[in-house]
């Protein structure tokens, strides 16, 4: 499994809630954290997939 396999696999990226508290987010904070802190936790997951492997089923 690939790091953008597990990616699309995450629940919460297909979400309804998670895309209500994006958006929210986004209100409150403003679109230029909310990119930040998304594109992080994209390097984040990146990273773990690189130092630890592929997800195995």
């Amino acid at each position: 499994m690939t790091s953008e396999d597990a990616a699309n696999q995450n629940p919460a990226a297909n979400d309804k809630r998670f895309e209500a508290g994006i958006q929210v987010r986004r209100e409150v904070m403003g679109d230029a954290f909310v990119d930040a802190a998304l594109s992080a936790m994209k390097v984040a997951q990146e990273v773990l997939v690189a130092e630890l492997g592929p997800l195995e089923d």
